[in-house]
Formats: C-alpha cells, sequence, structure tokens
C-alpha cells in the first residue's frame, strides 16, 4: 500500500483527483480534501498509476518507487495544473469549516508534466 498526495504546481492539495492502476481500473480511489490517498498496488509495481480529473490523464511508472518508499508519503506534483492564485476564495470560508489535514515528516516528490501525458506501452498485458 502506498499513501500519497495529488498537488498542483503551485503546491495547493488538489482534492477529487480520480487514481487508478491502468492494468486494472477497478483497483483505485479519490483524494480526500486535502489531496491524500491510500492505494493498493503490485508487488512487482509493473503498472502505471493513473491520475485523471477534468482533464486529459497523467500516467505514472510504478517501478519509479523503491522499495525504500514505501514507508513514506508520495507526493504527485502536477506541474502542468493551471492555477490562479488571484481567483481563489482565501478568507472567504465559514469560521465553522475547518480540514484536518494528515502532516506527513516524510515524503518522496515525484513531478508529473508534459512527458507523463503519453499513453503507457512499455508494459502492455
Amino acid at each position: 500500500e502506498i499513501k500519497g498526495l495529488v498537488l498542483s504546481k503551485n503546491g495547493t492539495p488538489l482534492p477529487g483527483t480520480n487514481i487508478s492502476l491502468n492494468k486494472n481500473r477497478l483497483i483505485g480511489t479519490v483524494t480526500n480534501a486535502c489531496g491524500e490517498f491510500k492505494l493498493k498496488i503490485p508487488e512487482d509495481r509493473n503498472d502505471y498509476l493513473m491520475f485523471s480529473m477534468i482533464s486529459e490523464p497523467f500516467y505514472f511508472d510504478l517501478r519509479q518507487i523503491t522499495d525504500k518508499d514505501l514507508n513514506k508519503t508520495l507526493v504527485f506534483r502536477i506541474i502542468l495544473f493551471r492555477e490562479n492564485r488571484k481567483s481563489q476564495n482565501i478568507g472567504n470560508w465559514k469560521e465553522e469549516i475547518t480540514i484536518d489535514c494528515e502532516e506527513f515528516n516524510d515524503k518522496k516528490t515525484f513531478r508529473l508534466t508534459k512527458k507523463n501525458r503519453k499513453w503507457p506501452t512499455a508494459n502492455k498485458s
């Protein structure tokens, strides 16, 4: 099982991001309000994670995750995500609404860029 965090290029959590295994799309999850997720992955890690929102999906080769990384929170930063900080409703939250996000001390960050938009061809099966 991996635990992770999906962020925009500016570090804003991306809630509601669908994450699934490419070979078996029945195995997947959705990020919570803080952009966090947990997902069981194959032991051999011979698959891709597919991150999808409203746009074209991003693919991440699970073989990039080492055994040491399994004890860390994996942060996936989606660099192409267009984000305008001026359009955020900062300060408009009602006082009684709070979101408690778990703070992770040990993280490994992966950048998802334009190259992660290509359909994975290396492990067809």
